[in-house]
């Protein structure tokens, strides 16, 4: 499954979508010129950084936080209603100490 596809089944907004993008961006930039310790997975950690968020969608209050969407404010009520069920959010577990979800 492709990213974009991701995203749009578990009803991300767009401007958390870019969030998303642009973390993994300064994923990329860092692993780059990374001078630690050796043995970090930039391939997973650029993976996380693209999903980290990616349960948000369900914490939305959409009522009380409408400016969440950014430009897509005006499509609020499209947003409400795509509001993912549960079910699609099986196989995804609670993030771990180290703030990385385990899918």
């Amino acid at each position: 499954m492709k990213l974009l596809e991701v995203y749009k089944k578990f009803g991300s907004p767009p401007n958390l979508q870019e969030h998303m993008l642009r973390v993994c961006g300064v994923t990329t930039y860092i692993g780059k010129h990374w001078i630690g310790k050796e043995g970090v997975d930039w391939v997973r950690v650029k993976a996380i950084s693209l999903l980290h968020d990616i349960g948000n969608v369900v914490k939305l209050d959409f009522e009380k936080y409408p400016q969440f969407l950014g430009e897509e404010i005006k499509n609020v009520d499209h947003w409400k209603a795509s509001d993912p069920p549960r079910s699609k959010l099986r196989g995804i577990r609670k993030t771990n100490g180290a703030g990385l979800c385990a899918i």
